[in-house]
């Protein structure tokens, strides 16, 4: 229960990442629906159950999203990367 609320304050603010993604699905799963993560964040084993972290872009923005025994537990918004949609003003006319 405590997973979704995760998630929830993840997916109402930015983006409706809500549309594709949901707790408990597989890494599989969320790469099918959002694509592969660009990097690792953190790995290991937590109390005998395996902990993992991935980055992922989606739409300008940045979020970690943690898998517990390789299933989506909750997802949190990290920044936007402004870089992904800059594009200078227009100039003057010419």
């Amino acid at each position: 229960m405590l997973s979704v609320v995760f998630l929830t304050s993840c997916f109402t603010s930015r983006v409706n990442l809500s549309d594709n993604l949901t707790a408990g699905m597989t890494k599989r799963e969320v790469q099918y629906a959002i694509g592969y993560p660009d990097r690792l964040l953190e790995s290991g084993y937590v109390n005998g159950q395996y902990l993992e972290v991935l980055q992922y872009t989606y739409s300008g923005d940045v979020y970690a999203l943690e898998f517990w025994n390789d299933y989506l537990t909750s997802c949190e918004f990290l920044y936007a990367d402004n870089n992904y949609y800059y594009s200078p003003p227009p100039g003057p006319p010419g």
